[in-house]
């Protein structure tokens, strides 16, 4: 199986582009332009700029509050390979986890903050079981989340 969230992480990054030019029109026909007169609607200048730039900042930072990340899985061949980077505000390094399934030792999953998803993979290394940092699968649905829980298992052996 071979899968990646590519298609969630576009339209996250969609959504903030498509906020960010109302705000700069706004912030351009207020200040630059001075085409707006205030009050508008009964809020002064300064009740737009705060509620507006909260909206948008709340979209932005939303992707990296949840830890979005594109994640790439794929457990065709000998390997189990997770690729993932963070695709919130701040881009991070790219990673990747590969796995050889014989030395696969098994998963836990996680809830980080009670919330967020994610995953930890275990591998079998000279008698000693190492353990992988968390990836954050809060960028996939529940469905995908289990389609990996299930593969994993597979290979786990359910230990």
């Amino acid at each position: 199986m071979t899968f990646d969230n590519s298609r969630r992480i576009i339209s996250t990054r969609l959504v903030l582009f498509a906020a960010t030019f109302p705000f700069l029109a706004f912030l351009a026909l207020t200040y630059v332009a001075g085409v707006l007169k205030f009050p508008l609607l009964g809020m002064s200048e300064t009740a737009w700029v705060v509620i507006l730039s909260a909206l948008y900042f709340g979209i932005a930072a939303y992707p990296s509050v949840l830890r979005y990340n594109y994640i790439y899985f794929s457990d065709d061949g000998s390997k189990i390979i997770i690729r993932f980077y963070s695709a919130g505000i701040f881009k991070g390094m790219r990673q990747s986890v590969e796995i050889p399934k014989k030395s696969f030792a098994g998963f836990r999953r996680e809830k980080k903050l009670g919330i967020i998803p994610s995953v930890s993979l275990l591998e079998r290394r000279a008698g000693v079981t190492a353990r992988y940092p968390s990836i954050s699968l809060s960028a996939l649905n529940r469905r995908e989340r289990e389609r990996i829980y299930k593969t994993l298992a597979q290979y786990a052996g359910n230990r």
